[in-house]
């Protein structure tokens, strides 16, 4: 009796052993693989602009920035094109070196549009003029959702952009992605989807992935559906990009990401402006060598524990 009771322990454990150590193995990979970094997160609880995080600008630095109940409110504060932005002071937020997932949360617009309509925004690139560094406002006021300014010195300079628009007629809101590069020697820009998107209303929240890797883009929106093309009743769309490459970038590879208000042209009633709950950048980042190294020896050394075990 002793002895088959004492047996059947080491039985039921050999036999869990290798199913227990491969699952193991198997997570840890995928965790290694899957983690994600956060880059950038602001909830904008303060009385002013985080200044470790962000650079502030605006058009003529006539723009007004608010906080309240946890939210920032970027207000054009002028009737013609401009634009009022938070600049962040890192470069890294580069969705060729890792997927990106970008959360916006808490939206609002407001102002009036006129013969031109007001946006909501937000962007990831490099400005041929930026060098790196700490960001400043002047330099925040000049990001924008995409244009030819995006190709310029150096063969460097590309973004994609995302903007809610609001135009004057009927309340119409529009999402638009501009896809920005330096491409044939030219500095252009296109718009990915073919065109913008109508959709019912200006959304709450935004989830926006970039993978760089791939060129391609998903937009999911809270509080809005499309309503014409494919993708009509639902709240998600994909696309995929050109011009903004990892080229783009320069040597440097000088990526900043940026949220503000813009009046896109002249003509403007009230000047836009655009509320921010909270945001947040993840990067799922590619793995260091060193890293997946240290990885696979755990998986190795687990294996080789597994067939000892098996041995005996």
């Amino acid at each position: 009796m002793n002895t088959v009771v004492s047996a059947l322990p080491r039985l039921v454990a050999r036999s869990l052993l290798p199913r227990t150590a491969a699952s193991f193995a198997a997570l840890a990979v995928c965790v290694g693989i899957h983690a994600q970094t956060t880059l950038i997160t602001d909830d904008f609880n303060g009385t002013a602009v985080n200044t470790s995080l962000w650079a502030n600008g605006s058009t003529n630095s006539l723009g007004l920035t608010t906080f309240n109940s946890g939210a920032v409110t970027l207000d054009t504060n002028q009737e013609t094109t401009a634009r009022n932005a938070l600049l962040s002071h890192q470069t890294d937020i580069n969705p060729f070196a890792g997927a990106l997932t970008i959360t916006l949360n808490g939206l609002g617009l407001t102002g009036t549009p006129g013969t031109n309509p007001i946006s909501l925004y937000a962007l990831v690139g490099h400005l041929p003029t930026d060098t790196g560094g700490a960001a400043t406002g002047a330099l925040a006021s000049t990001y924008s959702t995409g244009g030819g300014g995006y190709g310029g010195t150096g063969r460097t300079g590309g973004a994609l952009g995302l903007s809610i628009l609001q135009y004057n007629s009927t309340a119409q809101f529009q999402l638009q992605i501009l896809d920005s590069g330096y491409v044939d020697g030219v500095g252009g820009y296109a718009n990915p989807l073919g065109g913008n998107r109508v959709i019912t209303a200006a959304p709450t929240d935004i989830v926006w992935t970039i993978d760089g890797a791939n060129s391609t883009f998903t937009v999911t929106l809270t509080g809005a559906t499309f309503t014409t093309g494919a993708e009509a009743g639902t709240n998600t769309i994909t696309g995929s990009f050109t011009r903004f490459t990892e080229a783009t970038l320069g040597d440097n590879d000088v990526s900043r990401f940026a949220i503000g208000s813009f009046n896109t042209g002249t003509g403007i009633v009230e000047g836009g402006a655009a509320t921010f709950g909270n945001v947040a950048v993840m990067s799922a980042a590619i793995p260091e060598p060193s890293s997946t190294a240290l990885l696979s020896a755990a998986v190795l050394g687990t294996f080789a524990l597994v067939r000892r075990n098996r041995r005996r």
